[in-house]
């Protein structure tokens, strides 16, 4: 942490915890009423497979997510979630061709498309309009370095391709007569989110995509408000899934 700005590292890692709390909650109330399976003899029988793709849509939010949070770190929200998002849309439209109305579908892709290269043009003005002095007589100029957006531009398509493969990661591993229903789903998912952050943080708090290498000790030196808004965050998006996988799972 660099005084009081909160690294988007440590905030995935709350991030995280919130949603697994959202999720255990849920499970332990709500996924134990009703005529249907509960939660816990839900997971015993669901496939192997499903099981697998439970934790593979954990794991590619985790990345997705924390490549999200980097390319806001490094162009802005106002320009990363055009781009990040936009381009998780496209991706996840690709596998609804054979099954959705190609018309329609193609019309929405090329729009998302259009706001995908306005996000990109707006980073290159953006970047032209930061102006570099010219070194002084007798001073060497510094090397060249990858600009932020430049970088940005690279992480924030990453991140839309690993996202736009979450969403039908999921839907593959919830529904079916032995998939994870959405209690027993959000709770593996989330699960697997947390595990993947601590290991992938492993690597992004050394690379530094966006400021100096830190270790584990800087998230203990967080503000409360700081964890705070990482929980919130988490547990948001965890209710928003909850109501996404009851949407699925309703006849």
């Amino acid at each position: 942490a660099t005084g009081t700005r909160w690294r988007f590292e440590l905030f995935s890692i709350d991030f995280a915890v919130g949603a697994l709390a959202i999720a255990l909650l849920a499970a332990y109330t709500l996924g134990t009423l009703g005529s249907d399976l509960s939660f816990s003899d839900r997971m015993l029988v669901a496939g192997r497979t499903n099981q697998a793709l439970g934790i593979a849509a954990g794991a590619a939010f985790a990345l997705g997510n924390m490549l999200l949070l980097a390319a806001v770190s490094l162009l802005g929200m106002s320009v990363a979630f055009p781009l990040c998002i936009g381009s998780a849309a496209v991706v996840a439209a690709l596998f609804q061709f054979r099954t959705a109305q190609p018309p329609w579908l193609a019309a929405g892709v090329a729009l998302l498309v259009c706001a995908i290269i306005l996000a990109a043009s707006a980073i290159r003005l953006n970047k032209s309009s930061v102006l570099i002095p010219a070194p002084r007589p007798g001073v060497r100029a510094p090397d060249k370095k990858t600009s932020p957006w430049t970088k940005g531009l690279a992480v924030g398509l990453i991140s839309g391709i690993v996202l736009g493969c979450f969403f039908p990661i999921l839907y593959r591993g919830f529904r079916g007569d032995f998939g994870l229903g959405p209690y027993a789903g959000l709770l593996l998912v989330t699960i697997a989110v947390l595990v993947s952050t601590l290991v992938l943080n492993l690597y992004f708090m050394n690379i530094a995509i966006a400021g100096g290498p830190i270790g584990f000790s800087a998230y203990f030196t967080g503000l409360p408000r700081q964890h705070f808004l990482g929980f919130a965050g988490g547990a948001t998006w965890a209710i928003g899934m909850l109501a996404l996988g009851l949407a699925m799972a309703a006849p």
